[in-house]
């Protein structure tokens, strides 16, 4: 039963594909995982690892988000953000400005301290989206998260931003958060927004 357990979920393994598997870490070589007795402790392991290194979306918006104040406000918030040596998140927002002429932001917020980027996405009564991707591009030793976002509003291009991020620790879970601001209370609504990894 064992030996058929154990070549069933190597077939699976096989079925993701080379390009995840390349990238899951060996089992420790402890006691722990080498006992007969603790083979589903040793596949839950694995299975956790795996779903750590997949692409996928981590957070998202239940319902459309109108800003109803005048001040920035955390439309989606995600506290687990690890970013590995060459991996990365993208963040995608949508949604419409009202019909009052107002200065709306959209911004993600990324670290400890933290740090900012805004897209002004004014428009009046403009249907806008805005695309958003950070990535550690340091080194193990020095994490530096690079940020950037661009966009459009109607068929006008949104001015690329770009940052970085040098303070935190990558590899650790950080808070990442899509805020939004508008000058005119609830002139601007956030239609859908989530954050997924690119792996």
């Amino acid at each position: 039963m064992l030996k058929k357990l154990i070549v069933a979920f190597g077939l699976a393994l096989g079925a993701i594909g080379f390009g995840v598997a390349a990238t899951v870490p060996n089992i420790p070589s402890s006691s722990q995982y080498s006992e007969p007795s603790q083979i589903i402790g040793t596949l839950n392991y694995l299975i956790a690892q795996l779903n750590s290194l997949l692409p996928g979306q981590v957070a998202s918006i239940p319902v459309p988000f109108t800003t109803a104040t005048t001040t920035i406000v955390p439309v989606l918030t995600y506290s687990n953000v690890i970013l590995n040596v060459g991996q990365a998140m993208h963040v995608h927002a949508w949604g419409v400005n009202g019909g009052s002429a107002s200065t709306n932001t959209i911004t993600i917020a990324y670290g400890s301290g933290p740090t900012s980027l805004a897209t002004v996405v004014t428009g009046t009564s403009a249907k806008w989206w805005v695309d958003c991707y950070l990535q550690n591009v340091g080194t193990v030793a020095s994490p530096v998260v690079q940020m950037e976002c661009h966009g459009a509003q109607a068929t006008t291009l949104i001015t690329t931003g770009e940052t970085s991020d040098t303070s935190d620790v990558a590899t650790t879970p950080m808070t990442l958060i899509l805020q939004s601001t508008a000058s005119v209370a609830s002139q601007q609504t956030v239609q859908g927004a989530y954050f997924e990894y690119v792996r």
